[in-house]
């Protein structure tokens, strides 16, 4: 069949492989969408991947400042707390009293 004269032996064959491209297409388009972003972004990756290889590395618990917590007595309260969308009328939203 490789060697066939015959075109109608080959449009199965043909047929397979347009159906197995199309099915390929939304993942090769991915693919180059992916490496287009990575291009795009070259600078910041490069930025991520110097500074990951650097030598410094965060300090390690026993080495780190040890901080105090923040005096808490009874509660936590919000007052007269409000909240509005830009451009819309003020007073018309939620209270949060």
């Amino acid at each position: 069949m490789v060697f066939s004269d015959n075109f109608t032996a080959w449009i199965p064959i043909l047929g397979v492989y347009v159906y197995a491209g199309n099915r390929l297409l939304p993942t090769t388009q991915n693919l180059f969408q992916d490496v287009a972003n990575v291009r795009a972004h070259q600078a910041v990756v490069e930025l991520m991947f110097d500074h990951l290889q650097t030598n410094e590395r965060p300090l390690p618990a026993e080495r780190a400042p040890q901080l105090k917590p923040l005096p808490f007595d009874r509660e936590i309260r919000l007052q007269d707390l409000r909240f509005r969308y830009p451009g819309t009328v003020a007073g018309g939203g939620p209270r949060f009293d």
